[in-house]
């Protein structure tokens, strides 16, 4: 899970994301660091992660930072853009409170897709 490309800022053990992903059985590649670590793209370009959660929310209206980075040098060989597993999610799954269920399933389908029924 990525929160931001200059630095690229991730999700990390201890973290509250790192908890969700653990729930919907989601492997974080991230495993040391801290809690909101940031990392090179060569780091991030060696973990090559099947999927990329995007949870940079954008400052203005316009495609996310991470989205941004589609075609950009490095960026483009990611596994998870050549097989279309950039996915956007909402706040609900950042913040803790009343609507957690809401916020694990959204995180669900963004990492399992339609393999995963959720009532």
């Amino acid at each position: 899970m990525l929160f931001d490309t200059a630095p690229i800022v991730v999700a990390g053990p201890g973290s509250f994301p790192d908890e969700m992903m653990q729930l919907v059985r989601a492997q974080n590649v991230i495993t040391s660091g801290g809690p909101y670590p940031t990392i090179g793209l060569e780091h991030l370009l060696a973990l090559d992660p099947d999927v990329l959660i995007d949870g940079a929310t954008p400052a203005m209206a316009g495609p996310s930072p991470l989205e941004s980075k589609r075609d950009a040098p490095g960026w483009k060989s990611l596994r998870a853009f050549a097989q279309g597993a950039v996915r956007p999610i909402g706040s609900t799954v950042l913040r803790p409170g009343p609507r957690v269920g809401d916020g694990l399933r959204e995180l669900a389908r963004a990492v399992h897709g339609d393999a995963i029924k959720i009532k």
